[in-house]
């Protein structure tokens, strides 16, 4: 893992400037899958949203069991994306839970292996500028698709 700090800078970012502020990331080598961390005006938490079925190109489109793995970890398909809530995230530790259990779903569930990288920091119109939109994150993906086969088989599963 190289630089979870940028994407928690980008996090940071718009917690501090809520009202239609955003966070996408993609994921190397996985064309279409992507998820964005939302930070609304008046809400003191996130959000985040990971690209559902309707949007992933047919050889990446989730199964029943990688679906009902999302539902089990919180995840919510009322929309054509996952959607997640975090009701109060006011310290970086908590934005930085947001950001792992995200991107550990993506390696676990999703299968993704390849880097984060931060595609787009979107802010108010009335927002000062915030941190680069092509800053890149080396999230071994790889290491927590491995967490999560090692829970697996220590669970028995």
């Amino acid at each position: 893992m190289a630089d979870l700090d940028a994407l928690l800078d980008a996090l940071d970012t718009i917690y501090a400037h809520r009202g239609t502020s955003a966070v996408v990331v993609s994921i190397d080598g996985r064309d279409g899958l992507y998820a964005e961390f939302w930070a609304d005006r008046g809400s003191e938490g996130l959000t985040a949203d990971i690209v559902g079925n309707e949007d992933l190109p047919p050889e990446a489109q989730l199964s029943p069991e990688q679906e009902e793995a999302l539902r089990a970890r919180g995840w919510d398909d009322a929309t054509t994306m996952w959607r997640r809530e975090w009701p109060s995230t006011p310290t970086r530790a908590d934005r930085q839970r947001v950001a792992y259990e995200t991107l550990r779903v993506i390696g676990e569930v999703y299968g993704a292996a390849g880097a984060v990288r931060v595609e787009e920091v979107i802010l108010p119109e009335d927002a000062p500028a915030g941190p680069k939109a092509s800053i890149v994150v080396a999230i071994a993906a790889a290491l927590l698709a491995l967490a999560g086969a090692l829970a697996a088989l220590m669970s028995g599963g």
